[in-house]
């Protein structure tokens, strides 16, 4: 029998590097909010290492549209980690250097990727008198961040420096780039007005590809060489100035797994020709039933494996904000899919938020 190997999704990767020394990565709560998504993507003879339990009916259902089981356990002997890869105090040293948003204006200024460049502050004067100089909303940024998590709008909410500010810019689209040494794979990544990350559009083609994988690999090379990566996760933005569309190559660094990256493979494995992964609280969600009576509500919404289209709930209902995978052969019918997902799950009278919309 083939030995199982245990991972961790250690989706409190950035509060790990926050701290001031290397701490190998445990379970915690915050992990268990989407730890789940390992279930999707394993392969043979990899389970999870998890505190929580799970139902044996959610588990049957993953199991019935990814053909490999699904186990896990809280006490594994040992285990490996799948978010981010923090296994000694070297992996500490690098990875607290490429995700760091204080690398951002170094990296943009060399590469000349000047629009919103940014500035690193150390101390709350100099912040303070740089804002009265200027007339101008702005976004302060933690040094680590996830999903929207360490963005602030006024000096009073920033607890701990150094951060890096940047203007505020009327964000047009927003987009995910995997990149390595051999590909480049690009979501259209849906935000909320806060800066959270609400959803991802996935497709072969979007309009701005070939600008996209050019900056993206001059990115990626500097980076390599800089630092020894062989992959990264890039946040970018076009936005206005003016009456003038611009383009932010270089919004920010992940050297992980990102929500989007998991949307681009579960596209891979499950979807038809353009995909939406969405998020939304579970509150939300007006009927109060198990996971199995919840997927059963789907009806003729429910993911066909046949045809490839449909709604997968992702999440298993015990987290405090539940994840859907939709899939259809064009955006037209996809977001006919997602209104009639809406209206079945959080009622006719509550409006689609416009994170939620993938076609005009």
């Amino acid at each position: 029998m083939e030995k199982v190997t245990y991972y961790l999704v250690n989706i409190d990767f950035e509060k790990a590097l926050n701290r001031s020394s290397f701490e190998f990565p445990t379970w915690n709560k915050l992990d268990g909010e989407l730890e789940y998504l390992f279930f999707w993507l394993n392969e043979e003879n990899q389970a999870l290492f998890t505190k929580k339990s799970y139902s044996a009916d959610y588990l049957k259902y993953i199991e019935e549209l990814t053909g490999t089981s699904k186990s896990y356990s809280a006490t594994p002997d040992r285990y490996e980690l799948w978010w981010g890869q923090l296994n000694n105090e070297d992996d500490f040293d690098l990875e607290k250097k490429i995700n760091s948003n204080l690398i951002l204006p170094k990296i943009r200024d060399e590469l000349g990727l000047d629009a919103n460049l940014g500035q690193v502050f150390t101390k709350e004067n100099d912040l303070q008198k740089y804002l009265a100089g200027i007339n101008q909303e702005v976004v302060i940024k933690d040094e680590f961040g996830f999903s929207g998590q360490g963005l602030k709008f006024t000096v009073d909410k920033v607890s701990k420096y150094p951060v890096l500010v940047e203007r505020w810019v009327e964000r047009v689209r927003d987009f995910g780039v995997y990149v390595d040494h051999n590909q480049v794979n690009i979501t259209q990544s849906h935000i909320g007005p806060k800066g959270t990350f609400k959803g991802s559009l996935i497709k072969n083609e979007f309009p701005e590809n070939e600008v996209i994988k050019k900056e993206v690999k001059r990115i990626f090379d500097y980076c390599h060489s800089h630092y020894k990566v062989d992959f990264l996760q890039i946040d970018m933005y076009q936005f206005m100035s003016g009456s003038t569309l611009q383009f932010q190559f270089l919004g920010e660094i992940n050297h992980r797994r990102t929500l989007g990256t998991v949307g681009f493979k579960l596209h891979e494995k499950f979807g038809n020709k353009v995909s939406f992964l969405g998020i939304i609280p579970s509150h939300k969600i007006i009927k109060n039933e198990s996971p199995k009576e919840l997927i059963s509500s789907f009806d003729k919404l429910a993911y066909n494996p046949v045809t490839k289209t449909g709604v997968i709930m992702l999440s298993s209902g015990l987290e405090n904000f539940s994840l859907f995978l939709f899939t259809e052969e064009s955006e037209r019918t996809l977001q006919f899919l997602i209104r009639d997902w809406w209206i079945k799950l959080v009622g006719s009278d509550k409006r689609l938020p416009p994170e939620f919309i993938v076609y005009l």
